[in-house]
């Protein structure tokens, strides 16, 4: 069990950084957008309401002017306390970066600042998903945070009614899908999280009661191996997981015997029910969520809700 998924806040001078192009380089981003075979009226529009909507591109190009002599300079951007809506104050600093806190991100100005390749990003960041997805969050707001959990926002109740409710998901059914792949692996990030909180909590606890009885805690031990835990059976995939259900198998063929009847449910992508939920020129695996709607709906009007 190590490493982390993240991502980098560059530089804004690296010029292969969309946020360069966007403010700086106009002729740079007309390239780019050829390369791709993007319509260059496409990319004005976007370039026009994110100018217009989107909060962090201010804070962006305000800062992009906030001394630009000044290569020492990092953008501070902080979450309002909890109950204080979705507000984001951004600070500007000249000089080393004071220690992020977890409610506070930095953008270095220059790659001759303290870490050239980059800030990293902690996943579970409420504004990971505004940095990262700017087309499905056109303003700006925040996504999920940590602090969500005290009002009953989990992640999974949290984009569960961001994909049922907000029609840009399936609008923007490709991107939908890296966001729902990208969101899943937040998730599984958090579960990681808190077992590994959990082992470092049961560590120092054997370590208490070793010091307790005399015995050798030995200090200097290697991070990584600390940080090497063996899953337990609760996480979906690892391999204990993978042994109950195993084990489960063989308990309930001994009991009732060797099963006769494997019954298998799929979804069928032309089914009516489907297809009229879906625009045009769409198929049913670019909008997974409205996929997997359908199918239970479907799926529990014939077998019931067990």
């Amino acid at each position: 069990m190590r490493g982390y998924t993240y991502h980098r806040v560059f530089p804004t001078d690296y010029e292969d950084q969309p946020v360069h192009w966007f403010l700086y380089d106009a002729a740079a981003l007309s390239a780019k957008a050829r390369s791709q075979e993007v319509p260059l009226y496409i990319v004005d529009t976007v370039h026009n309401d994110l100018r217009a909507h989107n909060y962090l591109y201010h804070a962006y190009e305000h800062f992009a002017a906030f001394q630009p002599h000044e290569n020492e300079a990092h953008m501070e951007l902080s979450l309002a306390d909890p109950g204080h809506g979705d507000e984001v104050a951004a600070l500007y600093h000249v000089g080393t970066a004071p220690r992020p806190s977890p409610r506070t991100l930095y953008v270095q100005r220059s790659r001759n600042c303290d870490d050239p390749k980059g800030i990293r990003i902690p996943i579970l960041h409420a504004l990971y998903e505004p940095l990262q997805y700017p087309l499905l969050f056109p303003e700006g707001t925040r996504g999920w945070g940590p602090d969500m959990r005290a009002e009953g926002w989990t992640q999974r109740k949290y984009y569960k009614a961001r994909l049922l409710t907000e029609p840009h998901f399936q609008e923007f059914s490709c991107l939908g899908c890296e966001y729902v792949c990208d969101m899943f692996s937040r998730m599984e990030d958090e579960r990681l999280d808190f077992i590994r909180k959990g082992k470092s909590v049961e560590a120092a606890h054997f370590a208490d009661l070793a010091r307790e009885h005399g015995l050798d805690i030995d200090e200097d031990g290697d991070d990584d191996e600390d940080n090497q835990f063996i899953l337990p059976a609760s996480f979906t995939g690892s391999p204990k997981y993978y042994s109950d259900k195993t084990a489960d198998s063989l308990a309930l063929s001994r009991q009732y015997g060797k099963p006769d009847l494997l019954i298998t449910a799929t979804c069928n992508p032309t089914w009516p029910e489907l297809l009229e939920q879906l625009q045009p020129g769409q198929s049913a695996t670019e909008v997974p969520h409205i996929t997997n709607r359908v199918f239970r709906a479907c799926f529990t009007h014939i077998y019931g809700s067990q």
